[in-house]
């Protein structure tokens, strides 16, 4: 599945991200596992520098998306599988080109997708199953933030006995996070996903490995949390909106190092937060977390020591 050339809506992108074409001419698989993918880390890399504003972000992830809709017709499809597959967006994940990309490569592998977009509600997807009644769900999750809306989705397929395909940077560079979450399959790379979903079989899938979750998660979800937290940085007259929204990451983020018993969430997401506050790109880290820290109750320990050993001494 080889298209010769740049059409016009790719070549709009790869100017648009500064991107080198590739040299070879353009698979189905190179560009939904290389050329987008590189792409969207260059706009994710300008707009953590401060180089590019949301506007510009935008506009790229745009350019991508036509890029999509391009090559859903310049492909040739296999011959029709008589399957669908339900392709979403965690819970709380706005990022789709992922899903999207996704969709249009099991759509060329002959398979009927049916498509959710962004943040899809856990009912929704269990309603949908139950009128499709599909070979899979694929569930993409781009921000480990998202990984608590992951969860739910993936609880709410397998209480139908549908398996789960996951994937997407959220998951991380292995199958540690799929599987501690009780996902039923973890890709890597898109082009994956069409073999993954043929060799599954029918019958009993795995649950999820925390049925019982850890006491901190629940501790931390609380919405008297949340309160506390936006109460303390609108007090605070040297926080606006953004410190708001800043201050809601981290708490999430939290959450997921939480569930997923992954320390390295919270810790990347502070680092890269605080990368963006060294640029000035954004208000100062510290301010944040402590207030990150103190809205967390005293009996979370280990939400607090998580929180505690990235605050400046």
């Amino acid at each position: 599945m080889t298209v010769e050339g740049y059409w016009p809506e790719l070549n709009e992108y790869l100017c648009l991200v500064e991107l080198d074409a590739p040299i070879t001419a353009v698979t189905l698989d190179c560009l939904v596992d290389d050329v987008l993918p590189r792409g969207q880390q260059r706009v994710g890399e300008q707009w953590e520098s401060g180089a590019w504003t949301v506007a510009q972000e935008h506009l790229a992830t745009q350019a991508a998306a036509r890029v999509l809709e391009s090559a859903a017709t310049r492909y040739a499809r296999s011959p029709n599988r008589s399957e669908s597959i339900i392709s979403v967006c965690a819970y709380g994940e706005w990022h789709s080109l992922a899903a999207d990309s996704l969709a249009v490569a099991m759509e060329v592998a002959g398979y009927d997708v049916v498509r959710t977009r962004q943040s899809t509600q856990p009912a929704q997807v269990s309603s949908l199953i139950h009128d499709h009644g599909p070979r899979t769900v694929t569930i993409s999750c781009s921000m480990a933030a998202n990984l608590p809306g992951a969860y739910r989705m993936i609880r709410a397929c397998l209480d139908t006995g549908t398996p789960v395909i996951v994937g997407g940077a959220g998951f991380g560079r292995d199958d540690t996070r799929a599987k501690r979450l009780g996902a039923t399959a973890w890709a890597s790379r898109i082009s994956e996903v069409s073999d993954l979903a043929a060799g599954l079989r029918g019958g009993k899938t795995v649950r999820p490995l925390r049925d019982t979750l850890p006491a901190d998660f629940a501790l931390t979800g609380a919405t008297s949390v949340a309160e506390r937290l936006s109460a303390a940085l609108i007090d605070d007259s040297a926080h606006d909106v953004t410190t708001v929204s800043i201050g809601t990451w981290l708490l999430r983020s939290l959450r997921a190092s939480i569930l997923c018993d992954d320390h390295t969430i919270f810790d990347g997401h502070v680092q890269w937060q605080r990368r963006r506050s060294v640029s000035g790109a954004d208000p100062a880290l510290d301010p944040v977390l402590i207030a990150v820290r103190d809205a967390i109750p005293n009996e979370a320990e280990t939400a607090r020591s998580l929180v505690d050993k990235h605050v400046a001494g």
